[in-house]
């Protein structure tokens, strides 16, 4: 009998290891999320979110060039219309404003990412524990918010990809890119920029581990995940949209 519970714990990936777990959270999340389930450490949460964080920095850094010089157009053409500022000081705050502008681009997105991991782990375990009656812990759905997350890997490629292509730093693989010139800025801009494959991705896996973390069934997961997932998106592009006008 203990060897029969014992093939089968490893049947359901219990016995995963920790780059096992990684790759197969974007293409086998069922068995890999009942392996968190079975089995949780520390590495399941802070690994992946280093392995991510790097990744938006080089990711970044590939951009930043582009992302700067059209930062710094428009901090000119502000500069410019100061007529309080004399040369010397314009050519001061353009200096402080490109160091601040590289590290910024290079290092806070990954430190937004870390908090948002954290962050999105709280909301999504009182969704399932208070709104669904699971019975998950903080651990093992950071885990699976760390794991699923993952999807930034293959999204940073075809990002930077597609910023070749189109030769714009802010370009995004989602329905954004089908927005028309004229529009850009409005709310619907902003909103269908944030659908993107990647995105839908990240919160499918989202919602397959939390219903297994959780004890609840994935189509109940997956209701409340995509729902709070779009009112976010909606309140999102909505703000957005509104500093842009």
């Amino acid at each position: 009998m203990e060897e029969s519970t014992e093939a089968q714990d490893v049947d359901n990936g219990e016995e995963m290891g920790i780059v096992s777990r990684m790759i197969g959270a974007l293409i086998s999340p069922g068995r890999t999320f009942a392996a968190v389930n079975a089995r949780v450490d520390h590495r399941d949460w802070y690994l992946p979110m280093i392995i991510i964080a790097v990744v938006g920095m080089i990711s970044a850094y590939q951009l930043m060039p582009a992302a700067q010089t059209a930062g710094m157009e428009a901090m000119q053409e502000r500069l410019a219309q100061d007529e309080s500022l004399t040369e010397e000081q314009r050519a001061l705050a353009l200096e402080n404003a490109q160091r601040m502008m590289g590290l910024g681009a290079v290092v806070l997105p990954s430190f937004g990412t870390a908090v948002t991991i954290f962050v999105q782990a709280a909301i999504f375990l009182a969704l399932a524990n208070f709104v669904f009656g699971g019975e998950g812990t903080y651990k093992k759905t950071l885990a699976v918010v760390s794991y699923s997350s993952l999807v930034t890997i293959p999204a940073a490629i075809v990002t930077l990809l597609l910023a070749a292509v189109w030769d714009s730093p802010s370009v995004q693989p989602g329905l954004g890119l089908l927005v028309p010139e004229s529009m850009k800025g409005s709310f619907a801009d902003h909103f269908l920029s944030m659908i993107t494959v990647f995105a839908v991705w990240k919160y499918l896996l989202v919602a397959v581990g939390l219903g297994a973390v959780a004890g609840i069934r994935t189509k109940l997961s997956g209701m409340g995940v995509f729902g709070l997932w779009i009112l976010y998106v909606l309140a999102a592009a909505f703000a957005r949209s509104a500093v842009t006008v």
